[in-house]
């Protein structure tokens, strides 16, 4: 009985190791891994260590010979008796290469300044309305490495208060005032990731959407007005990520956002030809969750 349980015991092991995959490597180290996918550049797999396991990649030209337990590859060259992997610390040499993720979700908060459209007012009061505060939200999907695409939303407001002198009081018609000025941006993404090192990426997009503009305030004695309107803008972007582990990274982000808005709602009426230029630039620190 003794015997039947070592063979059988002796026949699992053989099985469970034959159904493990391997990547032999020119070095002449022995990968035992999980092979999750294959591209003409890489050969992208799984192996683990105290941690759990890490998702990683090889370029092929660096690959002896490899084998899939479920779809056997026929091998490069023949594979010849490589170093045990507890000799060639494989977990240390692979570790610190995450695979780059398909999945991208990003939040953001940071400054925004407006770069025209309140020439006519105090320098002062005009500085408060382009001063804004940035909150936004991107999901991204890779399609490659390299390229993806996604959506982007943000929101920017500020608030303002001012007591004009008497030429500019008689100009608004009002001696003092009160405003609360918001942006929100809705766009479609298309992007370009750069890899530099194991755990840095340079990431660069450009954006086409509507920006939507509301100001809403209230004039000497509690009388209130609004504005509001929208038109579309584009954007151009460049984003820094530094990845610290698999599943979560952090991030800067500058931004270029052109447009115009030539017609804006009032309780008078429609006001048309307002050329309201609503360019702005964005400086941004953020999370990112990979996956």
């Amino acid at each position: 009985m003794k015997k039947v349980l070592f063979f059988l015991l002796v026949s699992i092991t053989c099985f469970v190791a034959q159904a493990q995959d391997q990547i032999i490597t020119k070095a002449g180290d022995t990968l035992n891994c999980k092979i999750t996918r294959i591209s003409s550049s890489y050969i992208h797999f799984e192996i683990s260590d105290v941690t759990g396991p890490i998702r990683t990649r090889i370029e092929r030209e660096k690959v002896q010979s490899f084998y899939q337990a479920e779809e056997p590859q026929q091998s490069q060259v023949e594979i010849g008796d490589p170093k045990k992997e507890e000799e060639a610390n494989i977990t240390d040499r692979f570790a610190d290469y995450i695979e780059p993720n398909k999945f991208r979700v990003v939040f953001n908060t940071g400054f925004t300044y407006q770069f025209g459209g309140y020439e006519n007012h105090p320098s002062s009061y005009a500085r408060q309305l382009r001063s804004f505060v940035h909150l936004g939200a991107d999901i991204q999907y890779f399609l490659t490495d390299g390229f993806g695409f996604g959506v982007k939303y943000n929101r920017t407001s500020t608030p303002a208060e001012e007591t004009f002198n008497p030429f500019f009081s008689q100009a608004f018609g009002t001696n003092t005032i009160e405003e609360k000025v918001r942006f929100h941006y809705l766009g479609f993404t298309l992007l370009s990731r750069q890899a530099r090192g194991s755990d840095q990426y340079l990431i660069y997009s450009i954006s086409g959407g509507k920006i939507m503009y509301r100001d809403d305030g209230f004039k000497d004695n509690n009388v209130p007005f609004f504005e509001h309107g929208d038109s579309f803008a584009l954007e151009l972007a460049i984003g820094y990520d530094y990845i610290l582990d698999t599943r979560l990274a952090v991030g800067v982000g500058f931004a270029l956002n052109i447009g115009r808005i030539n017609e804006y709602d009032t309780p008078n009426g429609r006001v048309t030809g307002a050329n309201f230029d609503v360019s702005r630039f964005d400086v941004t620190v953020g999370l990112r969750y990979l996956k």
